[in-house]
């Protein structure tokens, strides 16, 4: 009888196990998070894209698709970056490009930061364009 219930509870604590490490959040990167945010824009509806930001900013239920269409109009399509920089993760720097040429002369700044616990999660907290400064912020 002793031998059940001990296998019993040995199937419950691992069934618990199981189901809190599964229902745990992969790891963002910076850089994925960057490409999920170009993947967003560039496909389809746009409607995703926020999910990219930082959710507790003022600004994250106002960047619906309507938002990102007057920033980067679905003509520009496909948009693409160059030159990341991640050397410091709070300002990350990239040239970005639609399908004709880099968007302005200059880098464009993407402030992160990391929202994650235990495991990394970074989010896009404000995007400045060219020539970089909060003065050129159009997130948030």
């Amino acid at each position: 009888m002793k031998t059940r219930i001990r296998i019993a509870l040995l199937i419950v604590a691992t069934m618990t196990m199981t189901l809190l490490f599964s229902c745990s959040l992969s790891p963002v990167s910076i850089k994925d998070r960057i490409n999920d945010f170009f993947d967003s824009l560039n496909g389809g509806d746009r409607s995703d894209t926020h999910k990219n930001l930082d959710p507790s900013t003022s600004a994250y239920s106002l960047a619906d698709a309507g938002f990102w269409n007057s920033q980067f109009p679905k003509s520009g399509e496909p948009y693409s970056y160059t030159s990341l920089d991640t050397s410091d993760s709070s300002d990350v720097t990239m040239t970005i490009s639609d399908n004709t040429a880099p968007l302005g002369v200059g880098a464009w700044h993407f402030v992160m930061v990391d929202i994650g616990s235990p495991s990394e999660n970074w989010v896009i907290n404000d995007i400045q364009q060219p020539p970089g400064g909060s003065g050129n912020s159009i997130f948030p």
